[in-house]
């Protein structure tokens, strides 16, 4: 079903790239998803949503940030985009990031392209364990939940339930209300292995920690920061 949903999704994007913003699929190379990984943080993390971002962030197993998630609709839907996943061990220290691709699909009367930011913050093992293989599916491996929903409320250790909690927004800057149920995420095993030069596992990046590029510590600096948001 994955690959079906993969296939749909890309034969969308060549029929509508005639109407799609020119940078919407501008990442070619691992250090411009990186770079563009670092800015979504720093934005997201100064959002009206920062406080319950940076809980989470605090406290989170991984995250994994999309820069630039296509969403093109022509009668069959279809979202996706690259992006890279980073590890948080227990001392809060954030690994190097290891690169995923997501797909997702849906069904129905619908024309156009939109284009937002997401992020995904892992809150359980299990979740962090699934999302190293490719193949994992929100909503079906893990749970998942909008974390901009009730924005305006406290957070504490005790309301979180959720494998995983997601926040998207537009360039605009609005948070959308969709459900991420359904993405599959997938290893990029080939930018991996250009990015670190040498084939190398998610595990080898995010839980061994046995490779690194310090092209990626911008990244790695705008997760670690404490002064954003405030």
């Amino acid at each position: 079903m994955a690959r079906l949903v993969f296939a749909v999704f890309f034969s969308l994007l060549t029929i509508t790239a005639g109407i799609a913003p020119a940078h919407a699929v501008k990442l070619e190379t691992g250090q411009d998803i990186v770079w563009d990984a670092a800015r979504t943080v720093e934005k997201m993390r100064t959002h009206s949503a920062k406080n319950h971002i940076n809980f989470l962030l605090e406290r989170a197993k991984a995250v994994i940030i999309f820069p630039h998630l296509l969403k093109a609709g022509l009668f069959f839907g279809g979202e996706g985009g690259s992006g890279v996943m980073l590890s948080r061990d227990a001392e809060g220290r954030w690994s190097y990031p290891a690169f995923y691709k997501a797909v997702s699909g849906s069904f129905g009367l619908q024309a156009g392209v939109q284009q937002s930011r997401a992020m995904l913050i892992i809150m359980s093992d299990k979740a962090l364990k699934g999302a190293l293989q490719s193949g994992f599916e929100l909503g079906a491996d893990a749970s998942v939940a909008a974390g901009s929903t009730g924005a305006d409320g406290e957070w504490s250790t005790t309301t979180i339930f959720q494998d995983i909690y997601f926040f998207s927004e537009t360039d605009s800057g609005v948070f959308l209300g969709i459900s991420l149920e359904g993405t599959v995420l997938s290893v990029r095993k080939k930018l991996n292995k250009l990015y670190y030069g040498k084939p190398v596992t998610t595990r080898e990046i995010l839980i061994d920690r046995t490779v690194s590029n310090s092209q990626a510590m911008p990244l790695i600096e705008a997760l670690s920061r404490s002064d954003l948001g405030k």
